[in-house]
Parts: C-alpha cells; sequence; structure tokens
C-alpha cells in the first residue's frame, strides 16, 4: 500500500471557519470569550473580516443591519 500522506489535525473551529469562508463569509461580528476563543484564532488566519463588538447584543445588531442593507445574511460569534 502506498503511504497517505500526513494531515495536519482540524480543531473545529478551522472546520467552522473554513465553512464559513466556502459559504462566502466576509465579515464575522462578535465578542471573544473562553467557549468561542478557538474560533476567534481560526479566524485571525482566514479571508473573514472579524469585527469585535463589547457585547453580543451588538454584534447581532451590526450583523442584522449589514444584512438588511446589502441583502446578504452575516455571522455573530460569541
Amino acid at each position: 500500500m502506498k503511504a497517505q500522506p500526513a494531515k495536519e489535525a482540524s480543531t473545529g473551529a478551522d472546520v467552522v471557519v473554513r465553512m464559513l469562508e466556502e459559504r462566502g463569509t466576509k465579515y464575522v461580528f462578535g465578542v471573544p470569550g473562553a467557549k468561542v476563543d478557538k474560533v476567534f484564532d481560526a479566524l485571525r488566519d482566514s479571508t473573514i473580516q472579524t469585527v469585535v463588538c463589547r457585547h453580543e447584543q451588538n454584534a447581532a445588531f451590526i450583523a442584522g443591519g449589514i444584512g438588511r442593507v446589502t441583502g446578504c445574511s452575516r455571522c455573530t460569534c460569541g
């Protein structure tokens, strides 16, 4: 049998960010914290622009407002 090249281990955060990129997500609005820090770390190496907010409601409000203006849904995390 031919040896397969070793794949780099992916975390759940890496998979989430990859899926967001594949679906054309341009922005993620959110509040970094203990539960989602890995996602924010993965976003740092992605093409997605991360907008850090002070409160979850602000993140949802911004994402909703941009979604209404552009007609494209946005993502919040936190």
